[in-house]
C-alpha cells in the first residue's frame, strides 16, 4: 500500500528542514485538540499517526494528548524519530514504529484502541484509499475519528510535487484532493459524519525556475459514531 520507502529513507535526515512543516504540525495539533473537545478530554486520548515521518507532529501532540504512536513505512524516518526520542528523555508517552498501516491494523490488539487515527501528507501516496480508511476504522474506538491532512486541489496544485513526483516508487496522486473527493472516500469507507476545512496556506518554491507558489492544506475528519466493523 505505502510505497517509496527507500526514497523517504534517503530524505529522512533533511526532512525537518521543510520550511512549512512546523506550521503543519502546529495547525494539525490544534485541530486534533479541538475535535477531541479540548482540555482534559484531549489529555486522555490515544492517537495514532500513520506516515509519521521523523515524528514532528507526534512530539507536538505529546503535550496535549494521553499517548501517541507514530508508524512509518520508511525505516530511515523511524530511525530519525527514535533519535529524537532518545534525546528527549522527558517524553514518555510517544512510541515510534517501523510498519505500514496495513500490517499495523492487522494486529487484533490494536483494533478499537484509538481515539484518533490521523495521516498528514501521506494519503496521496496510498493506492487503495477506501481500503485504508476501512482499516483505520478498525483501529478506532466507537466514538473515535479519522483525520486526513493533505494538499488541497487548486488551479496550481499540480506544481506542488513537480520536483519529486517521479523519483520514488510509491503511488502518487499529484494535484491534491478536493473536499468533495475526500468526503466521498470517507462515506464510501463507512464514516457517517464527515467534515472538511481549509487548514492553512503556505508558500513553496517550485521547479523549473524556483518561483514561489501558494498552496493550501485541506483537513477532512470522518467520525465512526459507533460504526466499527
Amino acid at each position: 500500500m505505502e510505497g517509496g520507502g527507500d526514497f523517504f529513507t534517503e530524505k529522512a535526515k533533511t526532512w525537518d528542514k521543510i520550511e512549512w512543516a512546523k506550521e503543519r504540525a502546529q495547525r494539525t495539533t490544534e485541530l486534533v485538540v479541538r475535535e477531541l473537545g479540548g482540555g482534559e478530554k484531549a489529555k486522555e486520548a490515544k492517537v495514532l499517526d500513520f506516515g509519521c515521518g521523523t515524528g514532528s507532529l507526534c512530539l507536538s501532540l505529546a503535550e496535549k494528548v494521553g499517548s501517541v504512536v507514530g508508524v512509518d513505512a520508511a525505516e530511515g524516518m523511524v530511525s530519525e524519530f527514535e533519535k529524537k526520542l532518545d534525546q528527549l528523555k522527558s517524553v514518555d508517552n510517544v512510541v515510534a514504529e517501523w510498519a505500514t498501516i496495513s500490517s499495523f491494523s492487522a494486529r487484533e490488539a490494536e483494533q478499537g484502541r484509538y481515539d484518533v487515527v490521523l495521516s498528514v501528507f501521506t494519503f496521496h501516496h496510498v493506492e487503495d484509499r477506501k481500503a485504508v480508511l476501512q482499516e483505520v476504522r478498525r483501529l478506532l474506538k466507537p466514538n473515535g475519528y479519522a483525520l486526513i491532512v493533505d494538499l488541497l486541489e487548486t488551479p496550481n496544485s499540480m506544481l506542488f510535487h513537480s520536483s519529486h513526483a517521479h523519483k520514488h516508487g510509491g503511488v502518487h496522486k499529484s494535484g491534491g484532493f478536493s473536499a468533495a473527493e475526500l468526503t466521498d472516500l470517507f462515506q464510501a469507507a463507512g464514516y457517517p459524519i464527515v467534515s472538511t476545512e481549509t487548514l492553512f496556506d503556505f508558500q513553496k518554491p517550485v521547479e523549473p525556475d524556483n518561483s514561489s507558489q501558494t498552496f493550501s492544506v485541506i483537513a477532512a475528519v470522518g467520525r465512526t459514531h459507533g460504526s466499527i466493523s
